[in-house]
């Protein structure tokens, strides 16, 4: 699986940022930037984080607003922003780390928020750390997240505009909260690694869930099985349908509604 090779690469990043280097952590900085939205009518943004805490969240009036917080210099992060055609193009990452931090007394934090109403595609690339994600505010149309190592809370309840999503995870646990009222259908892959997945699910749109795979417990709640997937009451009745496909790894997958 694809999750693998991003697990390791990632893996082997976060080795060698927090061993194998001559940097020792200094003192612990803050600093803040925003990005205006210019003329852009739709946004797709790439958050790329190597190693750290992660929070994104709404409630920006401009299109981005961002606070980090680190203690080495190898962790300052890069932003990148340019509109073509009225589409803008958002890059957040960690800029590539040619020097080391000896200690694992290190800080890396980051703390975005975005703006609600612009149609967002957003893709988080995150190696190792814990994100917290409180993203049903946004106006998303696509999430893609990828995540090596690290506990991840991903809130998507009520999102409005999303169609589409995707997630892989490496190793640790993922909760993601797609319960509220949704005004599209949803077609969602999620590719589970070393750990629990919980997926908390809305009761007044139709849900379909098919499992691959995995050597874990299938805890299906109030879903019942329809051939080779779980579906909720609403389903086949509702106007809004999450048809949602998990390819397991090795951990129980929590199917909870309400």
């Amino acid at each position: 699986m694809r999750i693998f090779k991003f697990l390791c690469l990632f893996a082997l990043i976060a080795v060698l940022v927090l061993t194998s280097g001559c940097t020792e952590p200094g003192e612990l900085r803050t600093e803040s930037h925003s990005v205006d939205l210019g003329d852009a009518k739709s946004i797709h943004a790439l958050v790329r984080m190597g190693a750290g805490n992660l929070e994104l969240s709404g409630g920006s009036e401009q299109l981005l607003n961002s606070t980090f917080t680190y203690n080495a210099d190898a962790l300052r992060p890069e932003i990148e922003y340019e509109v073509t055609d009225e589409s803008g193009r958002l890059v957040v990452r960690q800029r590539d780390v040619s020097e080391s931090i000896t200690s694992r007394e290190f800080r890396n934090e980051w703390k975005l928020r975005f703006n609600n109403d612009v149609p967002l595609l957003l893709s988080l690339e995150f190696g190792a750390g814990d994100g917290n994600l409180e993203l049903g505010s946004l106006n998303l149309t696509e999430v893609d997240l990828q995540m090596g190592a690290g506990d991840v809370q991903m809130n998507l309840s009520g999102s409005q505009a999303l169609t589409r999503l995707s997630l892989e995870m490496g190793v640790g646990d993922a909760v993601v909260d797609l319960r509220g009222d949704w005004g599209q259908d949803l077609d969602a892959r999620i590719e589970g690694g070393v750990g629990s997945l919980t997926l908390r699910l809305p009761e007044t749109s139709g849900v379909r869930i098919k499992v691959k795979g995995g050597l874990g417990e299938i805890k299906a709640g109030d879903l019942v099985q329809d051939g080779d997937a779980y579906v909720n009451e609403a389903y086949g009745s509702s106007d809004v349908t999450l048809d949602i496909e998990v390819e397991g790894g090795v951990g129980e997958v929590f199917l909870e509604t309400g």
